[in-house]
């Protein structure tokens, strides 16, 4: 990837990673999904991260931004099946929260860009809740296009959020870690 890359600086890294592949119980989800959605979820951008931080050094303003889910938040607790999903963006939360504490100079937050009407988040919801019309039409109901929440993304980048947050990107107002 750097090979590929102009050796300038990076002055905005925005790490979008998820895999969401079982909504079995926490005690029934197989080994192999929970190291699927950790290797992808957490593993992946932190890797990526890596690989970049020299050009995020050489900015005069770097920003990393982590797009996690509320379903990482454990205080937040959505009453969803997510246990390898969730657990993995809270992972991902505590590296972003930990990547602020040790290079104080780079501003890194966590952001939920809220339910993103893609097709594999739409296919997700509906085999999460296969039999549950009711809240399958709840969470239709909340959902945004992968434009709003991108732009909505663009306004947080440019908005004055503290390193260390993790946030909505609707309002930017906080979610519990």
């Amino acid at each position: 990837l750097t090979s590929q890359l102009p050796d300038a600086p990076l002055d905005v890294l925005i790490l979008n990673a998820g895999i969401a592949k079982t909504f079995d119980p926490v005690a029934a989800t197989a080994r192999d999904m929970w190291l699927d959605h950790f290797v992808t979820n957490t593993v992946g951008p932190i890797m990526v991260f890596q690989q970049l931080q020299h050009l995020l050094e050489r900015s005069s303003s770097p920003q990393v931004y982590f797009v996690s889910t509320m379903g990482g938040s454990i205080q937040s607790h959505l009453p969803f099946p997510s246990g390898a999903y969730g657990a993995s963006k809270a992972a991902l939360n505590f590296i972003a929260r930990k990547l602020s504490e040790e290079l104080p100079h780079i501003k890194v937050v966590s952001v939920h860009p809220g339910m993103v009407a893609t097709e594999k988040a739409l296919e997700t919801v509906g085999r999460a809740f296969a039999g549950n019309e009711a809240v399958k039409a709840k969470l239709m109901a909340i959902c945004i296009s992968p434009e709003q929440s991108a732009a909505n993304i663009i306004a947080a980048i440019h908005s004055p959020i503290r390193s260390g947050r993790f946030i909505r990107v609707d309002d930017q107002s906080d979610i519990p870690f």
